[in-house]
């Protein structure tokens, strides 16, 4: 049986908003799927809350998609929380149970509830959660087993002519030598990991440990712990960590490939719980047990995870968690970053690409430390966090992150042979495999400017959408600032564009040039102003920006002047950004398109076809005449 926050209603409701060293564990009873509004990027919705005595209106911010579903009524955890004019806003919330269907106990409304004393006789917090359930009924028939087996014993022992000796040696437990008795202790009967949820802390189980991380220390100095990542015969998968004395006590003795039987710790919901297929995380104690077995080549199954493809990423939610199966395509050199703290953390940045496409893959700490992954080395990517840098997706490695790299490992796992067989049918050559694959992407549909600023026109903030352009370069850097700024050789982050310094690695850097400019495009039907980033402003200038830099003033205004009125096709995004309160669109540059007449002429003709037949369906004679 598991407990709400008992008068967690009450709490929220006269509290002053701070947080409690336990968070309010309520039920989410009712919830409207659309946002009441939207501000500044905040999403806000309103719902009932239950504690099992009353139920309470709220707002939640940016709630999470998991708990978009009308059909549970799932249980949560308030961890911050504002209390204003008798409302509550729920800023930050953490998942606890979404397998909840019914309403816990019989609430009543706040108001009722305070005009009778805070009291209601009939409600209650108490609930049983579905895993708990079923598991209950294994449970009962585990003890009945048990029992009976324990009767059988008492008979045996009753019956024998031998009476059992006991011995005892001063500072050991008392144990019996003539007669040996098991499964009578009380001892949980092992499980597979599917049967676990949260706040399980008496198990036991059998898994093979397939990854254990180095031991890290907390940002804030006060502690150290390592990850390991488990699975059993069954398939199925759970991460478990270590702290402090703990973390001690067994890193050493556990090892990447051993199979052992793991006995009591606490399960808790994994707060990356975007991260479907790791639900729960094991935090193991001082009165855990972990008792190696006999190591067994086929005791762990083909592991299937659901793969994000590379080409994927660009349409994931910023913050979200995916696993990706991918190959290594460029190396990364060790950088010392500094941090807003003034402390420095080491940071490895990899190029990996998959059949689908390319991205850029960052680890930190000692993870980047200790990854040495080569050209063509397949990596098992498993809860990365998806990142946004200058309109452009990338992945890094977070605390949760599982990365494989051991052949014997990723032979077990689904789409490695498939993705081994492509990568050597094509002859292993990165280059020439990004090439193809950047060349072989599908073009988007001819847009005219217009038709752009029409369709976003109205769109809310953070909306983004590509679109493909031919157009007249126009009036490049009309602002008359530099086309280029200077960044350090190591980071390639901007730096004082005065004595060179770099603010990030904290040193006097060897600058290199990088484009930054923004240009007008004009086509038939009107213009727009679109910026320009790095290597993408070579496609347009002619040139890259170190060559540029060299020039003398009166050559850099000819290069800029040569560069404009050049008829391009281009990919763009188009972005709904907040300025001064209202939001505005902004279009980067995306990549320069090879000029294509055929396939060009060939969408005229069908855009034409696609006129003709709307008119034909519902205009007049006199508009099929104009446009004829």
């Amino acid at each position: 049986m598991q407990y709400l926050t008992k008068f967690g209603g009450k709490l929220l409701f006269e509290s002053s908003g701070q947080d409690t060293a336990n968070g309010v564990v309520i039920q989410l009873s009712e919830f409207n799927a659309q946002p009441q509004r939207t501000q500044k990027n905040v999403e806000i919705y309103e719902c009932q809350l239950n504690d099992g005595f009353v139920t309470l209106s709220a707002y939640i911010f940016n709630i999470q998609p998991q708990l978009r579903n009308s059909e549970i009524k799932p249980i949560i955890k308030i961890v911050t929380w504002e209390t204003k004019n008798n409302l509550v806003l729920v800023k930050k919330l953490e998942i606890v149970d979404l397998e909840i269907r019914t309403l816990v106990g019989k609430p009543i409304e706040y108001k009722n509830f305070v005009a009778q004393g805070y009291k209601n006789e009939n409600g209650s917090n108490s609930y049983m959660p579905k895993q708990k359930f079923e598991h209950n009924k294994q449970l009962l028939i585990t003890i009945k087993e048990k029992k009976e087996q324990k009767e059988i014993v008492n008979v045996k022992i009753e019956n024998s002519s031998q009476k059992p000796q006991f011995t005892q040696q001063k500072g050991k437990p008392v144990q019996m030598t003539s007669m040996q008795t098991t499964n009578i202790s009380g001892d949980t009967k092992e499980v597979s990991i599917k049967s676990l949820y949260p706040n399980l802390s008496n198990f036991s189980f059998k898994a093979k440990l397939i990854q254990k991380t180095q031991i890290m220390q907390f940002k804030n100095g006060n502690g150290h712990y390592f990850n390991v990542t488990l699975v059993d015969k069954e398939g199925s998968r759970i991460t478990g960590s270590f702290f402090n004395d703990v973390c001690d006590k067994f890193y050493d003795t556990l090892r990447e490939g051993g199979i052992y039987l793991f006995k009591k710790g606490i399960v808790k919901q994994n707060k990356y719980a975007s991260n479907k297929d790791l639900p729960y995380n094991i935090t193991f104690e001082k009165y855990t047990e972990i008792i190696e077995e006999a190591d067994d080549q086929n005791f762990a199954p083909n592991v299937k995870i659901d793969w994000a493809k590379c080409s994927e990423i660009a349409e994931q939610e910023v913050g979200s968690l995916v696993n990706m199966l991918v190959i290594v395509n460029k190396p990364a050199a060790l950088q010392n970053v500094n941090l807003k703290t003034g402390e420095s953390k080491p940071k490895k940045t990899f190029r990996i690409f998959d059949q689908t496409g390319a991205i850029e893959f960052t680890l930190w700490g000692t993870h980047a430390q200790n990854a040495n992954f080569e050209k063509g080395q397949i990596l098992s990517l498993q809860g990365v966090k998806v990142g946004e840098y200058q309109d452009t997706k990338n992945v890094s490695q977070i605390g949760q992150t599982i990365v494989i790299h051991q052949k014997d490992q990723l032979v077990k796992i689904n789409g490695y042979q498939e993705l081994l067989n492509w990568y050597e049918a094509n002859g292993g050559d990165e280059g020439v495999l990004i090439q193809s694959l950047e060349e072989s992407k599908q073009k988007n549909k001819l847009s005219y400017i217009e038709d752009i600023e029409n369709e976003i026109l109205g769109k809310p903030v953070n909306f983004k959408k590509f679109y493909e352009i031919r157009g007249v370069v126009q009036a490049i850097n009309v602002s008359k600032q530099p086309l280029y700024y200077l960044a350090c050789n190591k980071c390639e982050k901007k730096v004082d564009q005065v004595n060179n310094y770099c603010q990030v690695c904290n040193v006097t850097a060897e600058p290199i040039e990088k484009y930054m400019f923004s240009f007008k495009i004009v086509d038939d039907t009107g213009g727009m102003f679109v910026n320009v980033y790095d290597k993408h402003g070579e496609s347009i200038i002619g040139r890259d920006a170190h060559s540029f830099s060299l020039q003398s003033e009166e050559m850099k205004q000819q290069t800029k002047i040569a560069a404009q009125n050049q008829e391009i096709r281009f990919l763009v995004i188009a972005k709904m950004e907040e300025y001064n309160g209202q939001p505005r669109p902004r279009y980067n540059f995306i990549k320069r398109i090879a000029d294509d007449w055929l396939t060009e002429a060939q969408e005229y003709y069908d855009s034409i076809k696609e006129e003709l037949s709307k008119i034909e369906a519902t205009g007049s004679n006199k508009e099929r005449k104009q446009f004829q």
